[in-house]
């Protein structure tokens, strides 16, 4: 999986996390419909903290939506130069799911 990953470019730690799942498969993860924010959880916080770690991030990945997350959404959002609110709208979804490094 690591050999697969590096290939790719995607970040090389052999978990099958939505990047590489993507990579595999061409299946992008689509936007829930509603937005994500602090004091969330489920599902969709963990795919959104495992593609904060692929995009060079280091939370944990527990499907709750707490302050560490937060701030590593603001600080994609700044990045990539969203709204930098920690709210994961449509627009920072579509860009934190389809961008490459």
């Amino acid at each position: 999986m690591k050999q697969f990953q590096y290939y790719r470019y995607l970040k090389t730690d052999g978990i099958v996390g939505p990047s590489t799942w993507n990579a595999l498969y061409h299946t992008p993860v689509p936007y829930p419909g509603h937005t994500i924010k602090k004091g969330d959880r489920g599902m969709d916080v963990t795919w959104i903290q495992a593609r904060l770690n692929d995009a060079g991030g280091s939370i944990k990945i527990d499907g709750i939506f707490g302050s560490k997350t937060e701030a590593k959404v603001k600080e994609f959002q700044q990045k990539h130069h969203l709204a930098v609110d920690g709210i994961v709208g449509r627009e920072s979804w579509e860009v934190l799911f389809n961008y490459e490094e």
